[in-house]
């Protein structure tokens, strides 16, 4: 009765160790599927957002260029389409303030000044022409520095939000 014994005890232990490796096992894959969701989507998060700021810069310099040469008096084929880019250069901010953390100040105040440097064009017209070109280098200045900080700005944010995808991938 002894090796039966053996042997009964040595099947269920068998099927315990079984059904562990297959629990284990299922475990496992799921956390491995899980991090490999979660990863895909935040990189895909932040490639959806490094296209919105791309065509936010692209459009701020495209309007402030079109801006700067209306009030210089020179022709510019695309000035019938300055609205639409205001429409579309508003859109982009909207959706990159959407896109950002809300405790994210600072970099949704860098968004905002690169906005508000529109509002800089509405006190030229008030102006004569000599008064015009002088505010407007100042303007140009002003953008130009702007757009610089914005973009270095941008560039350590993805950095960052890049560090931390693969920080997070890390720990699950």
């Amino acid at each position: 009765m002894t090796i039966e014994y053996i042997t009964l005890v040595i099947s269920i232990l068998s099927i315990f160790i079984a059904a562990f490796a297959a629990i284990s096992t299922f475990w496992v894959s799921r956390r491995k599927d899980y991090k490999n969701i979660v990863t895909a989507e935040s990189t895909r998060w932040l490639n959806s957002l490094r296209e919105d700021v791309a065509d936010f810069y692209c459009l701020a310099t495209e309007i402030y260029v079109v801006r700067s040469i209306n009030f210089l008096g020179g022709p510019f084929s695309a000035n019938e389409e300055l609205p639409l880019k205001v429409k579309e250069f508003t859109k982009k901010s909207i959706m990159i303030k959407f896109r950002i953390n809300p405790t994210d100040v600072e970099t949704i105040n860098k968004v905002a000044e690169v906005v508000r440097l529109q509002s800089l064009f509405n006190i030229a017209y008030e102006m004569s022409e000599s008064e015009r070109e002088m505010y407007l280098k100042k303007v140009d200045k002003e953008v130009t520095a702007c757009l610089d900080d914005f973009e270095k700005h941008m560039q350590n944010f993805f950095q960052k939000q890049w560090d931390k995808i693969q920080s997070d991938a890390a720990r699950l």
